[in-house]
């Protein structure tokens, strides 16, 4: 009796636990996106900030694509592929919402091209590491942190001009080496 508990009552209730975890985990997840929207729409004067979120979603991007490369389990990799489109749909939203703030702050075309280039850039990284084997996460990672920080560095140095051309240089580098990595593949 003990016995038959153990190997199948036991097994079935991890199961069940595990996908509450994961509905847990992508409610969650929707619950944070919609609180950061808000909180952007609210706060569409303070540019600073608002980089700060995108960065901040961004990370989170990152580390759930690391999960899903750690994992082997089909379902769940089903389950994060889904929750992954929908962040992708989100970065592009948070960054169209960005560059029309932009606009409407000031009337610099260099800024909102680095913005889209940066844009551009999120998006292909989340592909490429979508598709990426474990060892080359990394490289991407890296990319993607590196090129956060010039967004930030970007916001906080907006009035120097030759930084920001440099800054251009250094994220289209950026997004040269994720399609090099994609054309690799």
């Amino acid at each position: 009796m003990v016995m038959i508990l153990v190997v199948v009552v036991l097994p079935v209730i991890l199961m069940v636990l595990m996908m509450m975890m994961v509905e847990v985990v992508v409610v969650m997840n929707n619950l944070m996106m919609m609180v950061i929207m808000m909180m952007m729409m609210m706060m569409m004067m303070i540019e600073g900030v608002v980089m700060v979120l995108v960065v901040f979603v961004v990370t989170m991007i990152m580390l759930m694509v690391e999960v899903v490369v750690i994992m082997n389990n089909v379902m769940m990799i089903m389950m994060i592929m889904m929750l992954l489109m929908m962040v992708v749909v989100v970065v592009m939203m948070n960054n169209v919402m960005i560059m029309m703030e932009v606009v409407l702050m000031m009337n610099n075309k260099m800024m909102m091209m680095m913005i889209m280039i940066g844009s551009v850039v999120v998006v292909l990284a989340v592909f490429v590491l979508m598709m990426m084997k474990t060892k080359e996460v990394v490289v991407v990672v890296m990319n993607n942190l590196m090129m956060m920080i010039m967004i930030v560095v970007v916001v906080l140095v907006r009035n120097n001009v030759m930084v920001m051309m440099m800054i251009v240089v250094m994220v289209f580098v950026v997004g040269m080496n994720n399609i090099m990595m994609m054309i690799m593949m």
